[in-house]
């Protein structure tokens, strides 16, 4: 195996009682998904991230992701589980000649991402990932 590295140890740490968060998690059969995902995404931080909202922090992620690898300006980037998009709004602000796209589960992170990446985004899963690179089409 590699060496393992962290590229977001630049973000700030949080401390969650994890045991409470999925006590709390609704249980009931045949809950809406989306409800669901709205309580995940904007809903309390004891359900979920609490209030997802932009503010900048992933920059430094995009930025060392490209020193890491060694990405050209031109880079094509996927994200998979995307969340709102805030991280390829990002690449695509510090980066406008890449190409982005993403994949995420969620219909409601969709509906709520940040506008300028919705017509980059796909409702689907990583196992049936409708984006195809050259490398998976060959």
């Amino acid at each position: 195996m590699g060496q393992e590295i962290n590229l977001l140890n630049s973000q700030l740490k949080t401390v969650r009682d994890y045991d409470t968060r999925v006590a709390r998690r609704p249980t009931k059969p045949g809950a809406s998904r989306n409800s669901s995902a709205k309580s995940f995404f904007d809903g309390l931080r004891s359900q979920g991230y609490g209030g997802y909202r932009y503010d900048g922090r992933w920059k430094d992620v995009a930025r060392r992701m490209m020193e890491y690898y060694r990405l050209p300006k031109n880079a094509a980037i996927l994200d998979v589980g995307y969340a709102k998009g805030f991280l390829l709004a990002d690449w695509m602000e510090l980066y406008p000649e890449c190409t982005v796209a993403g994949v995420d589960v969620s219909t409601y992170a969709t509906d709520h991402a940040i506008p300028s990446v919705k017509p980059f985004l796909k409702v689907a899963s990583a196992e049936n990932c409708p984006i195809r690179t050259r490398a998976s089409t060959s």
